[in-house]
């Protein structure tokens, strides 16, 4: 820096003098140690592959305390509205660090009536879990793990049985017959004993438990587990009304109306999907093809893996088995055939990032040495020579380079997977033996029952749930609805007035919903669930805004998992971590804090769990101590001043890290759409670069442009134009470069870019005598907006207050930067990519529209450069200049070695020469590696001509807007890797290059550039 220009004495006496003040005030910061998600002990992958001794081992006790203490006992749980049955998830976790073990047993019971099962074979990962705040960003410990604290309860209690009282249910004079002994039917009669309803079970097998029985390995759910379950439902509470007649299919040798013509009053079928879907293809009919069920059934249920010294029941063994398919079933083959000795592959048509099975049995299963062929299809089946046999199984290449479609094959790519055994696994449909005898009853398309909300189908009194109405679907889903049928037909048994006449009059217990899976009828899925609560919500909080209620809360966007490299469960842990103390009392009365103050943070601790994670990002990552935790529990500012009048630049670290989202941008949809609705002239929203790429992620899961999709949104929600921010990103990188070589040419330097609005009011409050040193070209929103609302009102006739301009930014920033002095009038309004998508998904918004094109801000097309598409990544701003100043000096930019300042590292350096001009340049983001920098120029250490400064760590790709993940460097990287394959593919590669600036300078811009280009810092 220039002596004369930066006092670094001064700036240095003022800033001890804040130290001193600091450390006399400051008090020591209280934080909640969670520690990490505790392992659980299985046996060695080598030993196991040689048995079917299930494979992890379950929580000592030890174990359980320590993971139970991890648990936040969040004010508002989201884990419990994440279960499928509603299980009280923090109160028998709290019981748990209590020793309270059949306690916790009965709170899970109360919802749950196979906890040992479903602690097992639950996907809780993608359930209850998926929701804990301890998984998610800023925290990112991993998510209590409620499944193995559940199988630990069950099991304990198993062990460890207390006596019970005898109870005796009054028998209510009904008969209820239960079709299966699944998890289902098995759940409707204990739910129907409880009610004092004689129930009947139909099972066509010789032992009762469905899938639990034949379809699910004893290496993961062992079988006289899955007895002591059904002994349990079946022998206590309402046991002794329960009657299981096992080898009695109904539907071959009798019928369920029959059954109501013989005393039962109502009737439960609950079959479930056992039938296998094949792939009809050739050679499906050679011997050794064979379905999972078959396989399963005969080894599982049958145990013929001890024929013939114990069994009578063969199985096909073969030294190479391939298995079709990639969900859990397909692992479960895959292990099988694995522990009868054969060398397994599994082909599945996508990535193995993308088989639906659940991340835990992958791991096994690569553990045990199962080879995976991802991304290829079978498309025939190969006969030996003998034809007595399998040869192997023909497979295609499949191209799954865009996630919006289907893989499709890649032409004259086939392999043959040699292998003496094929086994389908491609998932099942409903059972028929009951239906296809049975025509009056109604079905889908597909044979699935159809029911009403309170799981009663078109026959009266004969009910329905599990599988054979949702489809193939899990064990805790049909626990569910097994559990809510049973409610269902209590209540229709009552309102009939059927049994003992001490039944009439009662009044009926309300049903919980349970839709059939036809076209008429459709079924919710998971994700439609939430956006349909997410809606509602929405709804509610729109309708009850007035001028002096509090900004509203926008429903935060589910963050979406981004495929990754395989990472499977952690080590067996030997010895229990120790709970830690969190120091913190969660005060149920203490109030609720809501700061509104400022124009890009809104914090409010209703939701708030007292982590302090925002507090670690704002200190850590930030290096600005702006929050820090009260003596009440929660976050405060500093000597608990409002947002807006502390050191805060709006940054939105503490929004990345919070993961309850009790700290989030200030909202702003809200007068987005009341705009929308408005009569302004023109409605005009401008598109950053990084959010087409958050946009896709959010919709598809993975990286990707999504810049059609994000225009089309735009214009269904109503705006009459969409903007391409880049277009002032070219014109951005054009004043810079001027302004870069006047100042090389006058040795005005360092230049400091003042894109980033963070970084600008940080200089602003705490680096005064950088300020002349920022860069006076307006950042590219700030171009973008002014140069709009010109051209617009000239273009329209009408005054430029007529024309509303909103933003859709990665940064929570900017929406305190359209709200400076020297900018005000030129954008009306920021949302952020989590506002778009939340109020997309909140609405149903379409991401489909006939006109996909940026509006451009011209009589032409449209047209921007790849180097304003790298703005949204660290080192783009620098790389984007350094082309322009090459070009303008006559040389060849493609010759600059530019590789040094891209990637993602905190501070980047490179030396760079173009016609006798030496530069040395910076890249740096994050505030903590911000203040690095500037401490290394001030002590001499470094000299810079140029510094790139970002306040988001990886730049605008990693804004407090975008969307978070917990592993955040995986995510930029992914994004940069988007921004700079748009970049290498553009036609035009430097903003000089960009022939719609050059119209827009021409006919929009005029003589007003300093006015609509340029702006001012204060000091």
């Amino acid at each position: 820096f220039d002596g004369h220009i930066v006092n670094w004495d001064s700036l240095g006496a003022r800033m001890r003098s804040y130290y001193e003040i600091e450390q006399t005030t400051k008090k020591p910061q209280r934080k909640r140690n969670f520690g990490v998600r505790v392992p659980m002990p299985e046996l060695p992958a080598d030993f196991r592959a040689q048995n079917f001794m299930e494979v992890a081992l379950g929580y000592t006790e030890e174990l359980a305390q320590a993971e139970a203490a991890r648990c936040l006992q969040c004010k508002k749980p989201k884990c419990r509205g994440s279960c499928p049955v509603s299980v009280d998830i923090p109160t028998f976790i709290r019981k748990v660090t209590e020793k309270d073990y059949h306690g916790a047993l009965d709170v899970i019971k109360q919802n749950n009536a196979c906890p040992g099962i479903t602690g097992r074979v639950c996907p809780q990962e993608v359930q209850c879990e998926s929701t804990c705040v301890l998984g998610e960003k800023g925290l990112n410990r991993g998510a209590i793990a409620i499944g193995r604290l559940e199988r630990f309860v069950a099991d304990y209690c198993r062990k460890n049985p207390k006596p019970e009282p005898t109870v005796t249910i009054a028998h209510s004079g009904c008969k209820v017959a239960v079709v299966g002994s699944g998890p289902a039917g098995i759940a409707a009669a204990a739910g129907l004993a409880q009610r004092g309803h004689r129930v009947t079970i139909f099972e066509a097998l010789h032992t009762a438990g469905g899938v639990t029985a034949f379809g699910i390995p004893s290496f993961r759910l062992p079988k006289d587990l899955v007895q002591h379950e059904i002994d349990a439902l079946t022998n206590v509470e309402g046991g002794q009304l329960i009657d299981i007649r096992l080898n009695t299919p109904i539907g071959p040798c009798g019928s369920v109306p029959e059954l109501m013509a013989n005393g039962y009053d109502a009737a439960f079928i609950g079959t479930g999907a056992g039938l296998p879907y094949f792939l009809n293809l050739p050679g499906e009919d050679i011997p050794g093809v064979y379905s999972a069920n078959e396989y399963l059934t005969r080894i599982t249920l049958m145990r013929s893996y001890e024929f013939p010294a114990k069994v009578d029941t063969p199985v096909l063994k073969a030294k190479s088995v391939v298995v079709i398919g990639g969900g859990n079933v397909a692992c479960d083959v895959a292990r099988c055939a694995k522990r009868l000795g054969a060398d397994v592959t599994m082909v599945y048509r996508r990535p193995i990032a993308k088989m639906p099975a659940r991340r835990e049995e992958i791991h096994h299963a690569i553990q045990e040495g199962i080879k995976v062929k991802e991304c290829f299809s079978p498309v025939e089946f190969i006969a030996n020579c003998e034809g007595t046999g399998l040869k192997g199984v023909l497979c295609q290449k499949m191209d799954n380079s865009d996630p919006t479609k289907r893989p499709t094959p890649i032409p004259n790519s086939n392999e043959l997977v040699s292998c003496g055994l094929a086994v389908i696994a491609v998932g099942q449909g409903p059972n028929p033996m009951l239906t296809k005898n049975w025509p009056e009853l109604a079905t889908s398309s597909r044979g699935l029952i159809l029911v009403d909300d309170k799981g009663m189908s078109n026959i009266p009194g004969v009910f329905s749930g599990g599988d054979i109405v949702s489809g193939a679907a899990t064990v805790i889903n049909a626990l569910g609805a097994g559990r809510k049928c049973a409610e269902g037909i209590d209540a229709w048994l009552k309102q009939e007035g059927k049994g003992s006449s001490s039944l009439r009059g009662l009044p009926v217990r309300g049903g919980l919903p349970i839709v059939g899976a036809d076209k008429n009828t459709p079924t919710m899925t998971p994700l439609q669930l939430k956006i349909a609560q997410v809606k509602a919500n929405h709804d509610a909080k729109r309708q009850h805004l007035s001028a002096n209620a509090p900004v509203a809360v926008l429903p935060r966007v589910e963050a979406v998992t981004l495929p990754t490299v395989l990472k499977g469960p952690e080590p067996i842990a030997m010895e229990a971590p120790a709970p830690t103390a969190t120091g913190l009392s969660m005060k149920e009365d203490v109030p609720d804090v809501v700061d509104v103050s400022s124009a890009s943070i809104m914090l409010d601790t209703a939701d708030c769990v007292s982590c302090g994670a925002c507090v670690e990002a704002c200190s850590s990552v930030m290096a600005m101590d702006v929050l820090e935790m009260g003596e009440e529990g929660y976050p405060v500012v500093g000597a608990k001043v409002k947002l807006a009048d502390s050191d805060c630049i709006g940054c939105g670290a503490c929004v990345r890290a919070c993961p309850v989202n009790a700290i989030q941008g200030t909202p702003s949809m809200e007068a987005v759409l009341d705009a929308i609705e408005s009569d302004k002239r023109a409605k005009v929203c401008l598109v950053a670069p990084s959010c087409k790429v958050g946009v896709y992620e959010v919709l598809y899961g993975v990286p990707g442009n999504g810049e059609k999709q994000t225009i089309a949104g735009l214009r269904n929600m109503g705006f009459d134009y969409v903007i391409d921010v880049q277009t002032g990103a070219d014109m951005t990188i054009a004043e810079e470069s001027k302004e870069l070589l006047e100042r090389v040419q006058t040795g005005r330097l360092p230049l400091l870019t003042s894109c980033c609005p963070s970084w600008t009011r940080m200089a602003e409050t705490q680096y005064p005598e950088l300020v002349p040193h920022l860069s006076s070209a307006r950042s590219p929103q700030a171009m973008t907006a002014a140069t709009a609302r010109a051209y617009f009102a000239k273009t329209l006739g009408c005054r430029p207050s007529d024309i509303y301009i909103a933003s859709l930014m990665p940064c929570t920033a900017k929406k305190s930067e359209i709200r400076r002095k020297q900018l005000e009038g030129d954008c009306d309004d920021v949302i952020t990519v989590r506002e778009f998508m939340a109020h997309l998904q909140a609405e149903e918004v379409s991401v489909e529209h006939a006109n996909t094109e940026f509006d451009a801000l011209s009589d032409g097309k449209s047209e921007h450069s790849g180097a304003a598409t790298i703005f949204g990544t660290s080192g783009g701003v620098m790389e984007a200049a350094l082309r322009s100043v090459a070009l303008k000096l006559g040389g060849d930019w493609k010759g600059l070695d530019l590789q040094a300042i891209q990637g993602l590292d905190g501070i980047k350096e490179a030396e760079v020469s173009m016609k006798g001009h030496h530069l040395k340049v910076c890249v740096v983001s994050g505030g903590l590696n911000i203040r690095a920098a500037l401490k290394a120029m001030k002590d001499k250490a470094r000299y810079y001509d140029v510094i790139e400064v970002m306040a988001c760590p990886g730049g605008c790709i990693g804004g407090g807007g975008m969307p978070q993940y917990a592993d955040d460097e995986e995510v930029l990287a992914a994004r940069m890797k988007v921004l700079r394959k748009i970049d290498e593919e553009s036609a035009v590669r430097t903003s000089d290059n960009n022939s719609e600036m050059a119209v827009i300078y021409n006919d929009v811009i005029g003589d007003r550039a300093h006015e609509l280009l340029h702006t001012t810092f204060d000091q």
